[in-house]
């Protein structure tokens, strides 16, 4: 089984990188969904993090705000690696564990789509890193419109990931994503071609 570890920063659309490789034929494991579950109420993670962070993290219903969490974590280096250190070991784990069964089942590719893929030391996992690019100024007016955030929550958030200079000088490939969906799919394409049907047919 080939493995692309697809990573990138915030607002470089990943997400919809993700689903236009699984219409090409990957399996996409996506590990923020894993995170989600990782510390739903009740389960070791979210022991943990109550512990570390207080129940102010928490919504009405017990479960964590991944809102009010990100404020704390976002431009506190100590807060962050905390947190990584109690989520990041978790997700790998269940990664790996569905990679495993996405090969016992006989898939061809298979696509760990995270933000922290490189961050998180999971470059073992994968085959090759696909990692998606963009201008700031293209991701602050994409999370602006997405999701609500000013600039400068923005580029804290930015400030808080690796730069996207250290990405690329881990990439395999690298998919421009400023110009469009478009334009983006076309380089996925283009690159399923040359280093998926390729390698398989060789």
């Amino acid at each position: 089984m080939f493995v692309i570890g697809l990573t990138g920063g915030i607002g470089t659309g990943k997400s919809k990188a993700s689903e236009i490789l699984r219409d090409l034929g990957a399996e996409v494991i996506a590990a923020d969904a894993i995170g989600h579950e990782t510390y739903l109420h009740g389960t070791e993670a979210w022991r943990e993090l109550v512990r570390e962070f207080g129940g102010e993290i928490l919504e009405t219903g017990g479960e964590v705000d991944r809102d009010k969490l990100g404020q704390l974590v976002f431009g506190n280096k100590q807060a962050l690696e905390k947190l990584n250190s109690i989520v990041h070991p978790r997700i790998r784990s269940e990664a790996a564990k569905r990679l495993r069964t996405l090969s016992e089942c006989g898939t061809a590719v298979a696509v760990i789509e995270a933000a922290l893929f490189l961050e998180a030391g999971w470059e073992d996992l994968a085959d090759e890193i696909w990692v998606m690019a963009a201008p700031e100024e293209t991701v602050v007016q994409r999370i602006g419109s997405r999701d609500g955030l000013d600039a400068c929550q923005t580029r804290l958030r930015i400030s808080s990931q690796m730069t996207e200079e250290e990405r690329l000088a881990s990439a395999d490939v690298i998919i421009d994503s400023s110009h469009g969906i478009a334009q983006m799919s076309l380089q996925l394409q283009a690159f399923w071609r040359e280093r998926v049907i390729n390698r398989q047919e060789t």
